[in-house]
């Protein structure tokens, strides 16, 4: 006796397998929505983290840190010496420790519990991305090692992932075999932004926010209040020298960024600094903006703790507003 075997045709293989291909691309999408949403959400609890070290700091210190602890290369504005910048003294190396380079980032480095990364960057002893190249800082062993210690609170799941720094700033050429780490998060200097009515040297001690070269703000200072201020923002590949963002290094335009253009505003487009030094593509191109790796605009941290996401719709002025320290400003934005 015969006996019919059941089976599926050709064409009803190639019917299921269609079927399966559509429901894969239907739930694609929805998978990755999750996951960014998923990496979203551990980007905003790591800013919330830092928040919360700026606050345990300034209760210790009685006030925030300055965002860059040193004046660079620039002790005297506007024909008046910069009082926070001397009077330091000089390191072993004979850097001026009143124009060391240690960032906001490295004084809160205990408040996150990381009090031996602290104690090897020595930022009391050493005068860390001291801009003068002769000045060995960048050769401490210690400093070497601080240099390039990756630290994942810094660094936002969704930006890019590069193990270092591809730019080093006022590390020398001549030292390429030091790593350096980089980060996702910048400071807010402020509302104005280096360009002909604000120049770049200026900026960095006299703009509107709360993080400047050498200068220390109390809560006091900061008349806007604290829910209204931004104090940290998201930055997107800090490993590229057009947009670099070294959490280590208190530098204009690299880790201390400005609301003066829109955030996530393209960087070769009225890119606003062409001095290699502060920037660090093929001409030094910078804008100084805050820029999201997540879709529709960015985190931001403001000085009460809390996290809130603006989007890339968010009025200029109310956007600009909010990095101020004391404007005075009625806002609305959430």
């Amino acid at each position: 006796m015969s006996r019919r075997h059941s089976a599926f045709t050709l064409v009803e293989l190639l019917v299921v397998i269609a079927i399966i291909g559509i429901l894969v691309a239907l739930l694609l999408p929805a998978v990755q929505a999750a996951r960014e949403a998923a990496r979203r959400a551990q980007c905003v609890n790591q800013i919330r983290q830092i928040g919360i070290a700026f606050l345990n700091y300034e209760d210790t210190a009685k006030s925030f840190p300055a965002g860059r602890q040193g004046c660079d290369g620039n002790l005297v504005i506007n024909g008046k010496p910069v009082p926070e910048c001397h009077g330091k003294g000089n390191d072993s190396g004979g850097g001026n420790l009143g124009q060391s380079g240690a960032s906001a980032f490295l004084h809160i480095l205990p408040q996150l519990e990381e009090q031996a990364l602290f104690d090897q960057w020595r930022i009391e002893e050493v005068a860390v991305w001291y801009i003068n190249a002769t000045n060995n800082w960048f050769r401490d062993p210690e400093v070497m090692q601080a240099l390039g210690t990756r630290l994942a609170s810094f660094r936002c799941p969704s930006d890019s992932q590069e193990p270092y720094a591809l730019f080093k700033h006022h590390v020398p050429s001549g030292a390429r075999d030091v790593p350096v780490e980089y980060g996702s998060y910048g400071l807010s200097m402020g509302a104005n932004g280096p360009t002909t009515a604000f120049p770049g040297n200026e900026v960095k001690f006299t703009n509107t926010g709360v993080f400047m070269y050498g200068f220390r703000y109390k809560i006091s200072q900061i008349s806007d209040g604290l829910s209204k201020t931004i104090f940290v923002g998201e930055t997107r590949n800090g490993h590229d020298p057009n947009s670099s963002s070294i959490y280590s290094n208190g530098n204009r335009c690299n880790l201390m960024r400005s609301t003066y253009l829109p955030m996530n505003y393209p960087v070769d487009v009225n890119a606003i600094v062409q001095n290699p030094a502060e920037a660090g593509g093929p001409s030094g191109w910078t804008n100084c903006t805050f820029s999201s790796p997540h879709p529709g605009g960015g985190n931001f941290l403001f000085g009460d703790g809390h996290v809130a996401f603006l989007v890339d719709s968010l009025a200029d002025n109310v956007y600009q507003a909010l990095s101020t320290r004391e404007g005075g400003e009625a806002l609305s934005f959430e």
